[in-house]
């Protein structure tokens, strides 16, 4: 018998158990940027697929393969989500300052994944045996994945967040290309989907990188900074990529800065995996070619390199979308919130939760443009007040310290043994 369960809150990932009978498989068990809410189940999955390589598609996973044994479930994505997910933890718990998850664990977690191509269907074996999994394109992020399911006479298709559009260095969704739906995946049995943007207009592409251009080159101009808050390794590509073909064409010299806990890295899994691109790209540069060497932007993977920022106008890149941690939020309160010359781009409304500071500036924004007359509103100053809560690192001293080292101590032995 087919089951389908969505268990998380739709502001803290979008997590689902799909069911047949006895088995159980663990669909992309996210969270917020704030790590606020695991997916916690009452059983261990036979099974785990990932979608994307966003907090909102994997945040749960490391907690789950570290503390709910997570570690012996098959667990399958395609290569970019295997090495982009991996960036995105490690920048979370970064910005976090959450020392209960250390890179060894994340990289352990991320180990165990075993990576597809797109189209290539796996038969599964042991209690997974008769089932079958294959991925494709969603069009969405790089390496975004739609599953299609096979179990007997059932026929499943999850498909979430999905995109039919080209973007700038991505094809669209081969679910619907050309006006044509894939013929592996036309029919389903079942279709498993999301509505977030049914009821929203959005304008055209071409629409909205003029309005988005236009906007930074004003503010530019008026001596101001732009701050764009962003996810490590997903819609950041797509910004670094336009960005530094815009600079390019237009010969413009203000700096770019991408901040990130996950450095160089990004970038250099994204060299190496062009293949996962559009043809486009593929086509202008070649598989091997240099389509993420940037000339004008730099990254920063630190707040000691915080420094070497010049102080004039320039476009910052930041992690965490949300701005409720990490380098966003230091730079909007340290940079951006006092002076209205400023300019705040929020480009991923789809994954902004309730009182996040991104939500809040996004729904002060809608309240005073709703009756603008205009298929792109502009930018808006706002004047408002609220509370954030600020993480800093303290060192630990007297019986804290103690506490901790006794509890690394019992940690390295039990690791030895």
């Amino acid at each position: 018998m087919l089951c389908y369960c969505p268990i998380s809150d739709p502001g803290k990932g979008i997590a689902s158990i799909l069911s047949f009978g006895e088995i159980k498989i663990l669909l992309d068990p996210g969270s917020d940027d704030l790590l606020s809410e695991f997916v916690v189940l009452d059983f261990v999955p036979d099974l785990i697929l990932f979608s994307h390589s966003d907090i909102f598609h994997l945040g749960s996973f490391v907690h789950g393969f570290k503390n709910c044994g997570w570690h012996n479930v098959p667990v399958y994505a395609t290569l970019p989500i295997f090495n982009m997910g991996r960036v995105t933890m490690t920048d979370c718990y970064k910005n976090l300052l959450d020392n209960s998850i250390c890179k060894e664990d994340i990289d352990e977690a991320f180990d165990s994944i075993i990576t597809l191509r797109y189209s290539q269907p796996t038969s599964l074996s042991g209690k997974l045996d008769g089932i079958s999994i294959t991925a494709y394109n969603s069009g969405h992020s790089l390496g975004g994945t739609i599953w299609k399911i096979t179990k007997d006479s059932e026929n499943i298709v999850y498909c979430v967040d999905w995109n039919h559009s080209k973007d700038s260095h991505l094809n669209g969704s081969i679910l619907y290309s050309n006006g044509v739906v894939l013929d592996a995946l036309s029919r389903p049995t079942t279709l498993i989907t999301d509505a977030i943007n049914s009821n929203v207009f959005i304008p055209s592409r071409k629409k909205r990188v003029e309005a988005f251009f236009d906007s930074i080159r004003i503010t530019l101009i008026q001596l101001g900074n732009v701050l764009i808050p962003t996810d490590a390794a997903t819609r950041s590509l797509e910004f670094c990529w336009i960005l530094e073909r815009y600079w390019q064409q237009h010969n413009l010299q203000y700096p770019i800065y991408f901040l990130t806990h996950g450095g160089s890295k990004v970038i250099s899994y994204a060299q190496s995996m062009m293949e996962w691109m559009s043809d486009s790209i593929i086509s202008e540069y070649g598989s091997n070619g240099n389509v993420f060497e940037f000339a004008h932007i730099k990254i920063i993977s630190n707040e000691h390199e915080l420094s070497t920022m010049v102080s004039g106008p320039k476009v910052i890149l930041a992690t965490s979308a949300n701005m409720d941690c990490g380098f966003s939020q230091k730079i909007f309160l340290d940079n951006i919130a006092s002076d209205s010359k400023n300019l705040v781009i929020l480009s991923q409304k789809s994954i902004y939760y309730e009182n996040s500071l991104s939500k809040d500036l996004m729904d002060r924004w809608n309240l005073v443009t709703k009756n603008y007359n205009q298929s792109i509103a502009s930018s808006v100053v706002l004047n408002f007040s609220r509370s954030v809560t600020i993480r800093t690192l303290v060192p630990l001293v007297g019986d804290e310290l103690e506490k901790f080292q006794e509890k690394e101590k019992l940690s390295r032995e039990k690791k030895s043994n």
